[in-house]
């Protein structure tokens, strides 16, 4: 009767222990998206894009044309590579001033920016590249 009592017992402490532990989230299941932003296109200029995509392979996109450039890839994790990129020629002699950012959130947090830069080109054709390791 003794061993019953004690077996039911520790199972009831066991059973209570397990129910009532929160599981801590692990820091490594955090999902990360990334956008590439860009503005400053002249809409009368041909452009080049490419950027990395969520399964880690290069998106090329020719001959775009537009205002401004916006995608969101993901969900990535820690160790991502974002590598984004803008080529343009221009069709005539021109002054082209290019921003282009890679911009990063955490799960449902916002997105912050890690990289950009602005590119001013003064002739045929100008080339900007960023790249950013998601840590």
């Amino acid at each position: 009767m003794y061993k019953k009592i004690s077996l039911l017992l520790t199972l009831g402490i066991l059973f209570f222990a397990t129910s009532c532990a929160k599981e801590s989230p692990d820091v490594n299941d955090a999902s990360y998206y990334v956008k590439y932003a860009s503005d400053g296109f002249e809409s009368y200029n041909k452009y080049v894009v490419t950027y990395t995509d969520e399964n880690g392979e290069t998106v090329r996109l020719s001959d775009f044309r537009g205002d401004d450039f916006e995608r969101t890839v993901g969900p990535v994790s820690k160790g991502f590579k974002a590598e984004y990129s803008i080529t343009c020629t221009s069709s005539q002699y021109a002054n082209i001033a290019v921003g282009l950012r890679i911009e990063v959130k955490k799960d449902d947090g916002p997105f912050v920016v890690k990289k950009d830069a602005v590119k001013e080109s003064i002739g045929f054709d100008c080339k900007a590249s960023l790249t950013y390791t998601i840590e």
